[in-house]
C-alpha cells in the first residue's frame, strides 16, 4: 500500500491509497475549519473506525463510520462532556444510552433507549445519581414524562 495526499475543495486527505490513488486504508482527512478525522476507508469510501475532532482538537466522535455518517457501535461527545455511547445509524444515535454531564464532569445521571433526530423517544429507565430509578417516557422532542419509581 502506498501513501498519498487528496486535496478536496473543504480540506485534504493525507494516508494510504490504492493503485488508482483513491483512498484506501488508513488516513486523516484535514478540514480548513480545523477539524479532522481519522479513520479506514475502502476504495475512497469512508468505512471502518473513526476519530473525529472539532476545531480545537475535542474529540467529539468515536466509533464505527461509513459513507453515510456515524453507522455501528460509537460515542459521541458534547462539549459539556455530556456522553451518547451505543448504536448510531444514518449518522444519528438510534438505541443508546446517554449520560449527562455538567461543566465537563459526569453528573451520574443516565438512561438508555431509542433515539430520534438526537432525541430519546419512547420508554427509558432513567438512573438518576441519587440512587432512585424511573419508568420514564419520552416525545422525541426532549420532553420526559415520569411513569412510575422502580427503586
Amino acid at each position: 500500500m502506498k501513501t498519498g495526499r487528496i486535496d478536496y475543495s473543504n480540506g485534504y486527505y493525507v494516508g494510504e491509497v490504492d493503485a488508482s490513488g483513491k483512498e484506501h486504508g488508513k488516513g486523516e482527512i484535514f478540514f480548513k475549519d480545523g477539524s479532522h478525522m481519522k479513520g479506514e476507508w475502502v476504495q475512497g469510501m469512508r468505512n471502518g473506525y473513526f476519530e473525529i475532532r472539532n476545531p480545537n482538537g475535542f474529540l467529539y466522535y468515536k466509533g464505527e463510520y461509513n459513507h453515510k455518517g456515524m453507522n455501528g457501535k460509537g460515542e459521541f461527545i458534547y462539549d459539556n462532556g455530556t456522553r451518547i455511547v451505543g448504536e448510531f445509524r444514518n449518522g444519528e444515535p438510534y438505541y443508546a444510552t446517554i449520560y449527562w454531564a455538567d461543566n465537563g464532569k459526569p453528573n451520574g445521571d443516565s438512561c438508555t433507549g431509542r433515539f430520534i433526530q438526537w432525541n430519546l423517544n419512547g420508554e427509558c429507565i432513567l438512573h438518576q445519581r441519587n440512587g432512585e430509578e424511573w419508568k420514564t417516557m419520552w416525545d422525541g422532542m426532549g420532553k420526559m414524562t415520569r411513569i412510575a419509581r422502580i427503586k
